[in-house]
């Protein structure tokens, strides 16, 4: 049994998660392993733990994230919006 962690700001975490239930390289994880998340104020970690002896290659790990950036993150970040709106 493999373990993998991702650990990013809440709202990229918050992403993955949503791509982990609606697209099928993210289903696929969630067959594949059992996943954790721990929550912190500013960052999180989500931890997969891979069943028995399955495997999970490097580029599901990619192909992941390239969703997550394509249909789920918005193109300017809350940070962004708030110093715009200061201007």
């Amino acid at each position: 049994m493999a373990e993998y962690r991702i650990n990013s700001q809440n709202d990229t975490i918050n992403l993955i998660l949503k791509a982990l239930e609606e697209v099928s390289v993210g289903i696929g994880f969630s067959v594949l392993c059992d996943i954790e998340v721990i929550k912190g104020k500013d960052s999180s970690t989500i931890i997969f733990k891979t069943k028995e002896e399955r495997e999970i290659k490097q580029s599901d790990f990619f192909m992941l994230g390239y969703f997550v950036g394509r249909d789920f993150e918005e193109k300017v970040c809350d940070k962004c919006k708030q110093i715009k709106s200061l201007n």
